[in-house]
């Protein structure tokens, strides 16, 4: 079956880039107190799975009923209390400071500058005896306690491993912290129907933190619902908005349509929507223009999913990027105006545009070619010039000694779930503590077997020194702060994709906010998440020559997608800067590469 005039709006794709496991924590469950078991350090001085598997699976830690009270997964050998507190503040029992930082809404990490870190997963069960991983109603999160996690330590000679697991004082007997997830679905909607207003048929409430808000069952598969643009007045804390994200859009007339489509099935074929390429051309208020990318005709639905970073599972946001209140010639004054590292220096930094396929390895991507200009950045400063680049699923045999492998740090990542997605920041993290090396195992769009043979030759490895989120911790990214980090090379940034991207050709994107802006948290203080579902490579920014309605050039972001060298121009796209649409100004991750001497570059550059 193929599906015509399809515009690939799903109800609930809210969530990552990435690492789609069901559990939805914030960081104000996660502040105070937790005591973390600690294991014994591994025989072997190298990172162990800790129960998880290479790559990591939803049901890992589930299968093996994993807690932190009946069965931590190990032998427990001390416990260390640990108070994080506002803003990334984290203290030790024996009075050590430290930082901490969540990972999207599923994890948090503690580095204490002695080298002691912890990384931790929070902890979801199964409501029922027979849950599905492709179901989030099968689970519920539990933010008082965690899987089996790590705790890396730096302190003594060379590097030391072992498991850990946590909880908060009392959590054994609090229930506080169990809260369902969300929803999961797959409704298909027509483009350039969705407004911001009330849903006269939805029920729930944002302040109840066991239901999610306005669930859109769309039982009725074949009627269009009519609501008036100005009649939302009664239902405003549960809008079309809340659960459509920011693929929401005005119609005509003052109206806004639900177009109920039928159900689909994920082996549908994908067709491009004409009607919306033509609304969108025609769009004079538009600064970008939409074309068919034909190359994208005939895959699955299930493909189209997984270029879009698909979350199964609903996640509600109220928040957007922190604000920054400072004039514009103190945050940028100091900075060019452009930036272009894909050009620069005639383009010796420039990598191949790359082609994710179906699998939903875009963080594993963004982040492997961030390190591969990084890498390029590195030895230009070194005298060891080369061209690395993605090894794909149709390799050039004269590059193979000189690719860095995305396809062996995803396969070899106990963190992330290979081509069911996965985080730049735990892709910074396995490229400091594992490392990635050029010319072994191929692109091959599937979670593939680990050949940690590609490793054993640590001269040839290449490490991150430092990894973390741009402003020090999630939630305090900003536009400056990101044009700041792009002065040392390229950065990974996540996005809130909306479908209608799968259209874009040329000029400058922006992705309308689903709300006014005052609707938004912009202080970074309460919950400190913006969903995402797509990682994408930031080489630089500019302005213009588009002109927005204040009559000055718009400014963007030149960002690099994973979507192949036929979609958009060239593989690129400009990304309007400066009003974190799309959540593009959220969660950016920066990592500074070494050698296998040591030389880095990046953050704290010694180079």
């Amino acid at each position: 079956m193929k599906l015509g005039a399809l515009f690939v709006a799903l109800a609930c794709l809210p969530l990552v880039v990435l690492a789609d496991l069901p559990i939805h924590c914030l960081h104000t469950e996660t502040i105070g107190e937790w005591d973390i078991q600690l294991g014994p350090p591994s025989a072997s001085k190298e990172k162990e799975n800790c129960g998880h598997e290479t790559p990591d699976r939803v049901m890992s830690m589930v299968k093996k009923k994993i807690d932190p009270f009946d069965n931590p997964g190990f032998e427990p050998k001390s416990t260390y209390r640990i108070t994080l507190e506002n803003p990334n503040v984290a203290t030790g029992a024996d009075g050590l400071k430290g930082t901490w930082t969540m990972i999207y809404d599923e994890a948090f990490e503690v580095k204490f500058p002695t080298g002691k870190t912890f990384f931790l997963f929070f902890k979801y069960m199964p409501k029922g005896p027979n849950p599905s991983p492709d179901e989030v109603n099968d689970f519920i999160s539990t933010c008082d306690r965690t899987f089996t996690g790590w705790w890396p330590d730096t302190t003594t000679e060379g590097r030391n491993y072992g498991c850990a697991i946590g909880s908060k004082p009392g959590a054994q007997k609090s229930r506080a912290q169990k809260r369902n997830t969300g929803r999961s679905g797959q409704a298909v909607l027509q483009p350039g129907y969705m407004g911001e207003g009330g849903n006269k048929g939805c029920t729930g409430t944002t302040d109840d933190p066991d239901t999610i808000p306005c669930d859109m069952g769309l039982s009725d598969k074949s009627e269009a619902t009519y609501i008036d643009k100005d009649d939302n007045e009664d239902n405003e804390d549960c809008s079309l908005a809340d659960n459509l994200g920011d693929d929401a859009r005005f119609g005509e007339q003052g109206h806004k349509i639900i177009q109920r489509q039928p159900m689909y099935d994920e082996d549908d074929e994908f067709v491009s929507d004409t009607v919306f390429i033509e609304m969108v051309n025609s769009d004079t208020t538009k600064t970008w223009k939409a074309r068919a990318h034909t190359h994208f005709h005939g895959n699955k639905m299930k493909h189209m999913y997984s270029m879009l970073g698909r979350a199964r599972f609903k996640k509600v946001q109220t928040v957007r990027a922190a604000v920054d209140d400072r004039s514009d010639d103190e945050k940028f004054g100091h900075l060019p105006t452009e930036l272009d590292w894909n050009t620069k220096d005639n383009g010796i930094y420039s990598t191949p545009v790359f082609s994710q396929g179906s699998c939903g390895s875009c963080y594993a991507i963004a982040s492997a070619d961030a390190a591969n200009m990084h890498v390029k950045i590195l030895e230009s400063k070194t005298g060891a010039a080369q061209s690395p680049r993605f090894r794909s699923s149709e390799p050039d045999s004269k590059q193979d000694d000189q690719l860095l492998s995305v396809q062996n740090a995803m396969s070899c990542s106990v963190q992330n779930q290979g081509c069911d997605g996965g985080y730049p920041y735990l892709m910074g993290k396995y490229l400091s503590e594992v490392g990635i090396t050029k010319g072994c195992q191929d692109y091959s769009a599937s979670n593939g077997q680990c050949n940690w043979d590609c490793l054993k030759d640590q001269l040839k490895v290449y490490r991150a020194k430092d990894y973390g989120y741009i402003g020090g911790y999630y939630g305090a990214c900003n536009e400056a702060k990101m044009m700041e980090a792009l002065q040392n090379g390229p950065i990974v940034v996540a996005l809130n994709a909306p479908s209608d991207l799968f259209y874009y050709a040329e000029g400058i994107y922006d992705a309308p906010l689903a709300k006014g802006a005052s609707d938004y948290n912009t202080k970074g203080q309460d919950q400190r998440w913006e969903k995402t579902n797509h990682a994408v490579t930031a080489v630089g920014y500019g302005e213009g020559p588009e002109v927005g309605e204040d009559g000055k050039p718009i400014k963007y972001w030149l960002i690099k997608n994973s979507w192949g060298d036929n979609w958009g121009k060239s593989g690129f796209f400009r990304m309007k800067k400066g009003s974190d649409a799309a959540a593009v100004e959220s969660m950016s991750v920066e990592t500074s590469m070494c050698n296998a001497k040591g030389v880095c570059t990046g953050q704290g550059d010694d180079a």
